[in-house]
């Protein structure tokens, strides 16, 4: 599976958070949670436009996400 069964609470929440504010860009639904500057480089680093918005992310990107998530790694 693209996420261990042990994970995959964390990666709901990760998720929820993406979609968490409506109308909102990934990275202002994640920086309420994870803070901007940890959300606009995880973003980078995953090659993610900074405009991007939940909705129109593959599954993929939601599990790259994850293992960037701010209690999981570091960026």
């Amino acid at each position: 599976p693209a996420v261990p069964p042990a994970e995959l609470g964390a990666f709901a929440a990760t998720v929820r958070q993406a979609f968490a504010l409506r109308r909102k860009t990934l990275r202002n639904s994640l920086a309420a949670s994870w803070g901007r500057e940890r959300a606009e480089t995880a973003m980078t680093a995953l090659g993610l436009d900074q405009r991007a918005r939940a909705e129109a992310l593959p599954l993929s990107a939601f599990v790259r996400l994850h293992a960037h998530r701010p209690d999981r790694a570091t960026v």
